[in-house]
């Protein structure tokens, strides 16, 4: 009886040498792991410049989100039509099409009428028409991770109960795309 509890005992000892922050620090990370790979909502990234597109995945990585991207626009509704993510992050200045009209032919796509959609852009200019395209959040170049993280986060929480786009527009949008 006496062997079979020296490992609690020993752990009871432990406990009394270590200083309370620190229990409190290790029980605080041990519930957010927990609560990080019970709920990996996935994001999907599409960013022209490849170092950046990398950057921004293992930084959501490390905050427990699965991630997938791509840098060639033009090859972005397939993927993420496969994908199906939580959440879309499209940089506004993207060869061959814009952020804004690719968050626009995403909400045209009936199952991601309602996927929370942030367009990052270097230009301030743009940004004030940029809701125009249906997007949920604007974030301007350069971002730093606590603002990125906080507005993923908010944007995740909450439920989108409009698409953005006007009936009309949709269906023009959807006419223009091709079967995916």
């Amino acid at each position: 009886m006496e062997f079979s509890n020296w490992h609690q005992r020993l752990n009871n000892e432990k406990k009394r040498m270590l200083p309370k922050p620190y229990l409190t620090t290790k029980s605080l990370i041990y519930n957010q792991i927990s609560k990080k790979t019970m709920t990996k909502k996935k994001i999907f990234i599409v960013e022209d410049d490849l170092m950046l597109l990398e950057t921004i995945q293992d930084i959501l990585r490390e905050y427990g989100y699965d991630c997938q991207g791509c840098y060639h626009p033009e090859e972005a509704l397939p993927l993420i039509e496969a994908y199906h993510p939580d959440l879309v992050i499209l940089d506004y200045m993207l060869p061959e099409w814009n952020g804004g009209e690719l968050c626009s032919a995403i909400r045209a796509i009936d199952r991601f009428e309602y996927i929370p959609i942030i367009i990052t852009s270097a230009y301030a200019k743009i940004l004030l028409s940029l809701s125009e395209y249906g997007c949920d959040a604007v974030l301007e170049k350069p971002f730093g991770i606590p603002e990125l993280m906080s507005l993923i986060a908010s944007l995740l929480s909450s439920r989108r109960t409009d698409s953005g786009l006007l009936p009309k527009i949709k269906s023009v949008i959807k006419s223009a795309l091709p079967e995916i």
